[in-house]
């Protein structure tokens, strides 16, 4: 009798490890890069200064998830996405250039920094779709960087079935990689020739400008 209760009492201890502890992860894995879709307009390489540079997105809510076969649906999610104008004329990165905001959908906001600025923007969610629509206009001369950006910090206390791959196993890291048509290897190519910023073509590789859904134009008088 004695070692009946043993044996029933270590398979139900089984029973608990592996309904607590053994649920099946999803296929997104631990490192989670979600490919999200943004379009920026007009295309060209060199813009005069009082022009527009429109930023848009409109995208349902099922999203492809980089090197996986599988989509995510993202119902009631905060896109942490910012903006950035990095001016790379000179020999650093100057990110206060004065840009003037034009909202149509969402909103703009600025964060400054002491070594860089950023707009945060903020996406509208309906019943079927997110959208944003804004202009920047462009008021200062210079060669400029432009791309999107979601610091993977501002993920790691968020609470989203999202972030996490089964149960309360929470990812080590959801990231986004910035889906623009208009990014291209030629304009990553003339952001290396041609800044001043000599670190840049250390720090940042084709892949990367590409997952930043990045822009090069010159801005002239």
């Amino acid at each position: 009798m004695a070692f009946r209760m043993i044996a029933f009492c270590g398979l139900l201890g089984l029973i608990l490890f592996i309904s607590s502890c053994g649920c099946k992860e999803d296929e997104f894995g631990e490192q989670m890069i979600i490919e999200l879709p943004v379009s920026t307009y007009p295309n060209k390489d060199t813009f005069q200064l009082g022009d527009t540079l429109w930023v848009e997105c409109l995208f349902p809510k099922v999203f492809s998830v980089k090197d996986a076969s599988g989509e995510i649906v993202l119902e009631d999610f905060q896109f942490r996405t910012s903006l950035f104008f990095s001016e790379v004329s000179d020999t650093i990165e100057q990110y206060g250039n004065e840009v003037g905001v034009l909202e149509r959908i969402g909103t703009v906001d600025f964060l400054p920094s002491f070594t860089a600025a950023e707009y945060p923007i903020g996406i509208v969610e309906d019943s079927l779709n997110y959208s944003f629509k804004a202009g920047f206009v462009l008021l200062e001369p210079g060669l400029y960087w432009f791309g999107f950006s979601t610091p993977e910090f501002l993920y790691e206390d968020y609470e989203h079935p999202a972030m996490y791959t089964c149960g309360r196993n929470r990812r080590s890291s959801v990231n986004f990689f910035y889906q623009n048509p208009a990014t291209s290897e030629e304009g990553y190519q003339r952001l290396i020739s041609e800044t001043n910023v000599e670190y840049l073509p250390e720090l940042l590789d084709l892949e990367e400008y590409r997952g930043t859904g990045a822009l090069t134009f010159w801005v002239v008088e």
